[in-house]
């Protein structure tokens, strides 16, 4: 019994030793994976969506407002100017399984707090994530969601101002649909 006990702790020590030393003096540079999106016809659509990003939030946001920004490589000046930027938060439904509901931002939640949640982009490659607090002087609290995914949906010149390839639309269409309706079409993993 001894030996064995003796045993488990030397390969938990080796374990551990082995994992201390092979990560020693490498970066870790977590950058969301950005995947391609195929449209119903199976053909490359040109969408790039992200997998979903854990939130950076605090969990006790103290002041009234604020933010994380996540690095999107293909977002270029180019394509800010030219593209439709969506961006979608979730949070579970129920804590025992991995059921999620999802949102399209901006949103404005009233629970404890009403806050709002958008996001912004001052410059390429940058995607800001916010919450404030609607209420004047209230500190924004708990969030409530705990993930964030961008999709990136391209112009096609030729489509005469509607973005997307063979399944086009309008930017307001594609901004009108849900999450669920966006993951469907382009066949993106929800």
């Amino acid at each position: 019994m001894k030996a064995m006990k003796n045993l488990w702790i030397l390969i938990t020590l080796v374990v551990i030793t082995v994992g201390v030393f092979s990560s020693e003096g490498k970066d870790i540079v977590l950058e969301p994976q950005v995947e391609h999106g195929m449209n119903d016809e199976g053909s490359m659509a040109n969408i790039i969506y992200s997998d979903w990003i854990p939130s950076e939030f605090d969990d006790d946001i103290t002041g009234t407002m604020s933010s994380f920004t996540i690095h999107v490589p293909d977002m270029t000046e180019e394509f800010i100017n030219s593209g439709l930027i969506l961006v979608y938060a979730r949070t579970k439904s129920n804590t025992l399984a991995e059921d999620y509901t999802v949102y399209g931002l901006p949103i404005i939640f009233w629970i404890s707090r009403q806050h709002s949640y958008y996001f912004r982009v001052d410059k390429a490659e940058e995607l800001e994530i916010i919450v404030g607090s609607d209420q004047p002087g209230k500190s924004v609290g708990t969030t409530i969601f705990t993930e964030y995914r961008y999709v990136l949906i391209p112009e096609v010149p030729e489509n005469s101002g509607k973005i997307g390839g063979i399944a086009s639309k309008t930017p307001e269409e594609y901004k009108s649909m849900s999450h669920k309706e966006i993951a469907t079409l382009f066949n993106i993993p929800q």
